[in-house]
Parts: C-alpha cells; structure tokens; sequence
C-alpha cells in the first residue's frame, strides 16, 4: 500500500478577543511519522535430501513465511521459516523434495515505543545451494526485509463552534492599564493570550519577544487589556492554534 507524507495542520484550541466563543471536542484516532527501514541478512542451514547425493539438482524454490513480530521499546524482532522446494532429476527421474528453514533477525525500533504498527515485505536475493556427498546441502540465500513503521495516537480536534452573547457589558476599562505578567511553568505565550483576551502578536510586539514559541519561566510579561478596543476595530475573526 502507498502513502504520501504530508503536515496536516489540525485545529485543537481557538479563542477570539473579541467574542464568546463555546466549542466541543472529538477525539480521532490517526497514525504519524510513518518511515521505510531495510534491513539485509543470510540464512544458512544444512538440510538433509533423500536421494540428492546421485541426481543434479534442477532448481530450488524459495518462498519466505513471516511467522511472528514482536515489538519491544528497542527492537522489532522478526521470526518465520524459508519454504525450500527442491527439484532435481536421478536416473532419468523428476523428483521434489519440501524443506523448511527457520530464521529471525531484528530492526532497530526508532519509535522507543511499542505502540506502533509495522510491516514487513521479505524478498529473495542471491542463493546457494551445494550437494555434499552425504546428501547433504549447504543452504544460503540472502534475504531484504522492508520494514514500514507508523505510530498510532489519539488526539482531540474541534467539533463545533458557536458564538454566545456576551452578558458582561460593562465598558469602564482603563485603555491604558497594563498587566504585569511572571511566566510559570507550563506557560506558553498563546496561554497567556487567551487567559488575557490578548493575541500572541500583540504580546510578541508588546515585550519584544522574537520567537513567540519560545518564553522562559520567571520572565515578565506586560500585557494591554484591549479587550473592549477590540470590539470596535477587528472583524470578529477567532485566533486559532495549530499542532
């Protein structure tokens, strides 16, 4: 199955400084950072062949069965058996003999988690197979696993918006007051906006602050109450955050 990568930006909070907004939220359950690692290996082995030892071998089928995956914080450790149809002639005779090969190998889990899902895609490079005298055969085929990696998670997303009246008309503010703000841990400036009626640029520009995404604990904060300045000069469109 193919898929694209792409940066979805999905809307988990909003506010407006200008008008009483009330939202619900759904919670929707995705996958991310979905990524391909290969990883190559051998499989060796010495099989026993009725009859082999006198005849000369034609071909080899070589089908691969993925038996089991196991997902630790580390590791993805992979387990199955290589299905081997061997077919050669003796004495002017078509034979076939079944054989099964076990294997297991293991890819690095970048993920440190064990919530995510995989699969794998196993194919068949170069192979070897040579007849001792004993009827023995020496086996080695060269093996890809392409793994594909997604992590699962839930997030929540707004549902429904809807504008309500606003009962507090009182219009007595200070214009020119400001609030004295000391960040706590935890805070971001968009926090601090909506808890204030204010807007991250307002207060980027406010305090100087270059990077919006970035505010130290203790750091002092100088925030204008505009709220009622803003009902008389924006166009009632809600601020939003995107994750």
């Amino acid at each position: 199955m193919a898929y694209s990568k792409r940066e979805m930006n999905l809307i988990q909070d909003l506010y407006s400084p200008t008008t009483n907004l009330e939202f619900s939220q759904k919670s929707i359950y995705t996958s991310s950072n979905k990524y391909e690692t290969t990883k190559n290996f051998t499989v060796n082995d010495k099989i026993q062949i009725p009859s082999i030892e006198d005849g000369h071998l034609l071909d080899v089928e070589v089908v691969p069965d993925l038996a089991n995956t196991k997902i630790t914080n580390s590791k993805i450790i992979y387990s199955g058996e290589l299905n081997l149809n061997f077919i050669f002639s003796n004495s002017n005779t078509l034979n076939s003999r079944n054989a099964k090969v076990p294997f297991e190998f293991s890819v690095d889990n970048t993920e440190k988690s064990d919530k995510i899902n995989v699969e794998a895609d196993l194919s068949v490079g170069d192979t070897s197979f040579e007849i001792n005298a004993n009827g023995e055969v020496d086996t080695k085929v060269e093996m890809e696993a392409l793994t594909k990696i997604n992590k699962n998670m839930n997030i929540n997303i707004i549902d429904n918006v809807e504008a309500i009246e606003d009962q507090n008309n009182d219009t007595d503010e200070d214009y020119n007051s400001l609030i004295l703000y000391i960040v706590q841990p935890g805070d971001t400036l968009w926090k601090i906006a909506k808890r204030f009626n204010s807007t991250v640029d307002e207060l980027g520009k406010m305090n100087g602050i270059e990077d919006v995404d970035k505010i130290q604990i203790g750091q002092k904060i100088y925030i204008p109450k505009f709220n009622y300045i803003r009902k008389e000069t924006t166009n009632n469109e809600p601020e939003q955050v995107f994750v």
